[in-house]
């Protein structure tokens, strides 16, 4: 599996986590916060594949999504693979933070 296929790869994973989060039951604190450590994960594998994705020959990915003659293309090298590390370390910083400051009590009426 190539690096590209991993960052789209958890590219979905987050949107699955999103969507799961959007669902979830009104008081499930600890789905919550297993969700934001889900997310933590994922960003921690984004910036590892960047990690080892910079100084690599760049990858290109064609997905059938967008325009009907324009597809959706993507392409890692090594300056989106830095950017991509900055992206997956601040999200995972954030998302080990966020885990714990929703708290019981916080947001009910």
């Amino acid at each position: 599996m190539s690096a590209l296929d991993l960052v789209v790869a958890a590219i979905a994973a987050w949107i699955a986590i999103g969507v799961l989060g959007m669902i979830r039951p009104r008081k499930g604190l600890k789905l919550i916060r297993a969700l934001f450590i889900l997310g933590a994960g994922v960003a921690l594998v984004v910036a590892i594949v960047a990690l080892f994705s910079m100084g690599q020959i760049a990858q290109t990915i064609v997905l059938p999504l967008g325009l009907p003659d324009l597809p959706f293309h993507l392409r890692i090298d090594s300056l989106s693979a830095f950017f991509l590390l900055l992206l997956g370390a601040t999200a995972f910083g954030i998302s080990i933070f966020s885990a714990g400051y929703f708290r019981e009590s916080e947001g009910t009426a």
